[in-house]
């Protein structure tokens, strides 16, 4: 199930979709931190759901200037807003009643790995973090290097798919 959700971060509103698991409340929960630029309807949300799907409360946010989020200027990386961002959702989701205020963490994906480190660095709710990086090199030299690892790699990618 998913909840269009409101708070505000030093005034300015923050819109995400909190990703709730068919359990009986309450649920253990985490914040999903994404790439950059990211918004939920994007990497979050979908990480959120799988995350749902698994028993965890998982929260998906557009973080201030980006989305459905205020703030200004628009499409504006700020990265000390993203961690602050981070750190207002975790509170916020540990004072829903149906949360388990003991067992939040949060999940970073790619840029967002970094954002979820800094934002649990002293802070005494956070209970776990995970971290999804993204390694990205060079297409062309990869294949270059080693085409038949390319190629299989690729047609494996395909598979999966």
């Amino acid at each position: 199930m998913r909840q269009r959700v409101f708070f505000e971060v030093d005034g300015v509103p923050v819109v995400g979709d909190l990703y709730l698991p068919a359990l009986e409340a309450p649920h253990r929960a985490v914040v999903v931190a994404g790439p950059m630029t990211s918004v939920k309807e994007q990497v979050t949300g979908v990480y959120a759901c799988a995350l749902a799907q698994r028993g965890f409360a998982a929260l998906a946010l557009d973080h201030r200037h980006f989305g459905e989020s205020g703030g200004v200027p628009r499409q504006y990386e700020r990265w000390t807003h993203k961690v602050h961002d981070l750190r207002a959702a975790i509170d916020w989701l540990a004072a829903r009643p149906d949360i388990d205020a003991a067992r939040v963490g949060l999940v970073g994906v790619c840029l967002g790995a970094g954002y979820a480190a800094w934002a649990s660095v002293g802070h005494p709710r956070v209970r776990a973090l995970g971290a999804v990086a993204g390694y990205y090199r060079d297409p062309t030299e990869l294949r270059e290097k080693d085409p038949v690892g390319f190629r299989d790699k690729v047609e494996a990618g395909r598979a999966a798919r």
